[in-house]
């Protein structure tokens, strides 16, 4: 293939299922890797893989300023337009806000910038869920913290609370917390405390009942006309953090109405590239609730489609090309993909839920991985090296 693959963020563990699914259909990888001083952890981890075969630099002190910068730069330089690919909600954001500036150097499709506003804004979801009918928990808005007392009286506990919009600020202060859980007014105290110092709005949302196993993903690639050229589908295991974490093991599932919603709902919205959609399923009215959209960046579990013998990212790139995608009838194949570092991290908080029979009865179906691939060893390599390292620091 001539036309290059142009990952960005690749200092995230996201760009690496994109890397691999393009690289071994032969496309040509160029990975962009962001600098600063305090690095990534997984810069040299996704760096090792053997299918990157150009890497591009760029100061992440100024991000947006200098991405946009090296874009241009590398873009003007190529013979024909590569095609970008996204990791991380960041970098969607630069490219859908620049899109006039690059579009003369890349190949990429985007729906306009206020739809990819309102859906990565959460407080901005819940309008756009009410305008076209869709099935979401009840939700509230809330602007100022001091009035959160008369805005949660119309839920019961248990609740939970998110953050319009995880800043750098907050991930350095909370981590991989997505949210808090209310169970008691203590608790909603004491939230008000830890998030005082906060510029940002925040949605208070129903607790729909059931484990991690009432949670599903889609998976799909639409093409400029809002139509799916494949989708995929997944049940998740277990997370972390418990219950409101990122994905630890989930297996393949086939559901008809999945993807019946999924379809509505790119159709509705007018979607087009890549996009997952989480769903909780609530027991209480036998419908699909969805609990977040996210367009045109790929997510970590992404690559349990390829057990189904989907390639998404080779998909999305022949879309771009105008290279014609014919629908495939999707194969139900057993298995799960697992996040290797996400399920250690598991162990403890599943310990009820799983004794040792049931917990490696689940792993004996995994068949893909995160990290590790046989046919590209070095990042694994790279993580077992780093944790060795970690540990003897550490004594």
């Amino acid at each position: 293939m001539k036309n290059k693959a142009l990952i960005l963020n690749c200092n995230n563990i996201m760009s690496l299922p994109i890397i691999r699914s393009l690289g071994k259909k032969g496309v040509f990888i160029s990975a962009v890797f962001g600098q600063s001083k305090h690095q990534s952890n997984y810069y040299n981890l996704v760096s090792k893989s053997k299918y990157i075969k150009e890497r591009i630099l760029f100061d992440e002190d100024d991000y947006e300023h200098n991405l946009i910068l090296t874009l241009i730069d590398f873009g003007k330089n190529q013979k024909s337009k590569p095609v970008i690919f996204l990791a991380s909600d960041t970098d969607l954001q630069i490219i859908s806000k620049n899109r006039n500036r690059i579009s003369d150097y890349y190949h990429f499709s985007l729906p306009p910038n206020e739809m990819i506003e309102n859906l990565l804004r959460k407080e901005n979801f819940i309008n756009l869920a009410c305008k076209h009918g869709f099935d979401i928990p009840h939700s509230v808005k809330v602007s100022n913290i001091n009035n959160i007392e008369s805005l949660t009286q119309s839920f019961r506990f248990p609740f939970i609370i998110k953050p319009s919009w995880r800043s750098n600020e907050w991930l350095r202060k909370f981590g991989e917390k997505k949210l808090f859980q209310i169970n008691t007014l203590s608790d909603l105290n004491s939230f008000r405390i830890a998030v005082n110092n906060f510029n940002t709005e925040y949605l208070i949302q129903e607790l729909i009942p059931g484990n991690e196993d009432n949670i599903f993903c889609t998976f799909c690639v639409a093409n400029r006309d809002s139509e799916i050229l494949q989708i995929g589908c997944c049940r998740k295991l277990r997370q972390y953090p418990k219950n409101f974490g990122n994905t630890s093991i989930a297996r393949t599932c086939i559901s008809q109405q999945l993807e019946d919603l999924t379809n509505a709902i790119v159709k509705k919205l007018k979607l087009v590239g890549y996009i997952n959609i989480e769903f909780k399923f609530d027991p209480s009215d036998k419908k699909y609730k969805i609990i977040e959209i996210t367009p045109n960046r790929f997510n970590r579990q992404f690559l349990i489609t390829d057990i189904m013998e989907l390639n998404l990212p080779y998909t999305l790139y022949q879309m771009e090309l105008d290279i014609v995608n014919k629908y495939k009838k999707l194969r139900y194949i057993r298995g799960a993909w697992l996040s290797e570092v996400n399920e250690i991290r598991t162990v403890k908080d599943y310990k009820e839920e799983y004794n040792l029979f049931k917990y490696i009865r689940t792993l004996l179906n995994v068949r893909r991985m995160e990290i590790f691939s046989i046919k590209d060893p070095k990042p694994f390599i790279q993580l077992i090296f780093t944790g060795i390292k970690n540990l003897t620091i550490k004594q």
